[in-house]
């Protein structure tokens, strides 16, 4: 199963100075947060063990501190039923438009880097229509079985 996004991806190299090393896992995060949130109306696109679902769903851990604790740091298919492993791939890659200029986009006005976003509830309520938007227009060129 391949990995769609690691916080060790990021974390390294041109990273930020002075923040924590945990910055890395928001905007992944905040993407497994909305795949939490079972949003398609076909079945759920995170398969992840109950724990994990409901402390995103119940929003007891934040976004970015749930992807550390429940899932490693990782973004992987492993993690995603077949319609979310193909949606993820296509958000990332850019089938229709990326998660991650979306995210530069509507977190410009916090900081010099996407590594600056809070990882809080409020910061997911910003992007979070942005990924709805990329999910409806991703579900109407791939028809309905999203493939």
């Amino acid at each position: 199963m391949a990995t769609i996004d690691d916080v060790r991806w990021h974390a390294g190299g041109e990273f930020p100075a002075g923040l924590a090393p945990d910055a890395a896992a928001t905007h992944i995060g905040m993407f497994v947060a909305w795949l939490a949130e079972a949003r398609d109306p076909d079945g759920e696109c995170l398969l992840l063990p109950s724990p994990a679902r409901e402390a995103l769903r119940g929003r007891v851990a934040t976004p970015g501190r749930a992807l550390l604790e429940y899932c490693g740091g990782t973004l992987s298919e492993a993690m995603l039923s077949a319609r979310g492993t193909a949606f993820a791939h296509a958000g990332y890659d850019g089938e229709t438009g990326s998660y991650l200029d979306d995210y530069v986009d509507v977190f410009d006005d916090v900081g010099d880097t996407i590594y600056e976003v809070p990882d809080t509830w409020g910061s997911f309520q910003r992007i979070a229509p942005w990924i709805d938007a990329r999910f409806r227009a991703w579900l109407d060129a791939t028809g309905p079985s999203g493939s």
